[in-house]
């Protein structure tokens, strides 16, 4: 399952604005998928990063429907409570060159986006992973 949703679903999140422009019904229902499969539990480190990479490329969805994923919503809480019990220490991946702050890590920086709480160092570590080409 992480396969797909992070290589064939959201991984073109990451590098190409237009595809912010996704069905949000579809990426609501992958958003349950990765809760589901992260709340069976026993996904492995690696699927556990990958999880988070998605949810984090789907806060690019806003951009285009402000509401997808509001930090208010049913969906929205659940992913906070998803990524609190299930994956709350997951560290950056080293291919993101992303350090983090003291005691930061890719959990902590992906609720920040869930929750709207980014900061303008959040927005300027994620910079070098997106384009709009």
């Amino acid at each position: 399952l992480y396969l797909y949703h992070w290589g064939l679903a959201f991984r073109c999140l990451c590098y190409y604005q237009d595809t912010s422009r996704v069905n949000s019904a579809l990426a609501t229902q992958v958003c349950k998928r990765i809760c589901n499969f992260l709340d069976r539990g026993g996904p492995n480190a690696t699927e556990k990063k990958y999880s988070l990479c998605a949810l984090l490329f789907m806060t690019r969805i806003r951009d285009h429907e402000p509401s997808f994923l509001d930090p208010a919503d049913n969906l929205a809480e659940r992913v906070v409570r998803t990524i609190n019990k299930r994956a709350p220490n997951v560290r950056f991946p080293p291919a993101m060159g992303i350090d983090g702050n003291d005691g930061d890590n890719l959990s902590q920086f992906t609720l920040r986006f869930i929750n709207k709480e980014v900061t303008d160092q959040d927005f300027a570590m994620l910079k070098g992973l997106v384009t709009s080409a």
